[in-house]
């Protein structure tokens, strides 16, 4: 599987972590991390040993969205459809913030935990960018008046009305010590 820097893959037991790794631009999607990002998801079928994919970010975020000079939407698209066309369960684990392509990302994933204090939204909507490509992967968490709420005013909201919402699974204590294996055996 690739191994990038702006990327790290790793397993850890059965399940495999993709951690988005641009912690000083928040870990916004550029074109390497999503090529490789996808990449990783389609070739998952391969390793049988493997029975969930987790997607989370390093630093202070999970992820501020995509950097607006390097991506291209049939990227993020690649990404998103191979999130959802995964074989094995997918976990979004997000923290800090969950903007914009974080969103579709979270979105994608099967199941999306959140660390409290966790603020999630469509940011771009304020500059005049539409959510256009994040907008089919949004719409498998929330309903179609509450996303077309967000996308109309680009509100950004915390971990409790997430959760309210739908968009989240479950929403998880800061620093509580629980590992990642512990986190997927409560879902």
């Amino acid at each position: 599987m690739p191994n990038q820097v702006s990327l790290m893959i790793e397993r850890k037991g059965s399940v495999l972590i993709i951690s988005l790794n641009n912690p000083d631009k928040r870990n916004a999607l550029n074109s390497e991390m999503m090529g490789a990002a996808s990449s990783a998801l389609s070739e998952v079928r391969d390793y049988k040993e493997l029975r969930a994919v987790v997607i989370k970010g390093t630093g202070s975020a999970f992820c501020s969205g995509a950097e607006v000079t390097s991506w291209k939407a049939e990227e993020l698209q690649s990404l998103l459809r191979s999130l959802v066309e995964c074989p094995l369960p997918t976990i979004a684990h997000v923290h800090g913030v969950c903007l914009g392509g974080g969103m579709g990302l979270a979105g994608a994933s099967d199941f999306v935990l959140a660390e409290e204090g966790t603020k999630f939204g469509f940011p771009e909507v304020r500059i005049g960018l539409v959510p256009a490509v994040i907008s089919p992967y949004v719409a498998r968490k929330l309903n179609l008046g509450k996303m077309r709420e967000l996308f109309i005013t680009g509100e950004i909201f915390g971990t409790s009305e997430a959760l309210s919402i739908g968009f989240l699974y479950n929403i998880t204590k800061k620093n509580d010590g629980k590992s990642l294996q512990d986190l997927l055996l409560d879902i």
